[in-house]
């Protein structure tokens, strides 16, 4: 009965905040893999079927994301990716850079290849991780997608100081982030 209750109150605490803290609709944010999270005003997509989640999306079989064409303008996706194989994890790009606005912001984070991180090596040895990546053979991935200048961005060190919080940022051993902004002259 404990656990019912503690469960009832969190689901009555973010229905709460969902109502309060309604997502504007000219200032979208998404987090793409953002499994149990919830933050307000940010839209949630996972594979998941749970509470928290807002969209539904198997990135590993959904080529076309259902958002409007440059309608969002933050984008994170953290330690998503490498559960995508490669050609997947291309399109997730791609389709980031399709629906973010000009001049918006998509922040990645993965695990380098030659991480030692054990939740990481666990996952491969069990073979749920799909693709792994180094910050120069991501950023080609970002190139390809169409952003003209995708860097490697420290822990903290987002463009935007409401990504350099706790919440959006973990230093984790091994762990990188690639940032883009999405230019206003389109593809590059």
């Amino acid at each position: 009965m404990r656990v019912f209750y503690k469960l009832a109150k969190k689901r009555f605490i973010i229905i709460f905040l969902r109502w309060f803290f309604i997502p504007k609709a000219d200032n979208r944010k998404l987090n793409f893999g953002s499994g149990d999270w919830y933050y307000p005003r940010w839209e949630t997509i996972d594979k998941k079927n749970n509470f928290y989640i807002d969209y539904h999306i198997d990135m590993n079989k959904q080529k076309e994301y259902p958002f409007d064409d440059n309608s969002v303008s933050i984008i994170v996706c953290f330690n998503t990716l490498y559960y995508l194989d490669y050609n997947m994890a291309q399109n997730a790009l791609d389709e980031f850079y399709r629906i973010l606005k000009p001049s918006g912001v998509l922040r990645v984070s993965v695990f380098d290849e030659d991480t030692t991180f054990p939740d990481v090596i666990r996952q491969i040895k069990e073979g749920s991780i799909k693709s792994m990546y180094t910050k120069k053979s991501l950023i080609n991935m970002f190139k390809k997608a169409g952003f003209s200048k995708p860097y490697v961005s420290g822990c903290y060190k987002s463009t935007l100081p409401e990504l350099r919080k706790d919440i959006f940022d973990r230093d984790r051993e091994g762990e990188f982030h690639i940032e883009a902004i999405k230019s206003s002259g389109g593809r590059k």
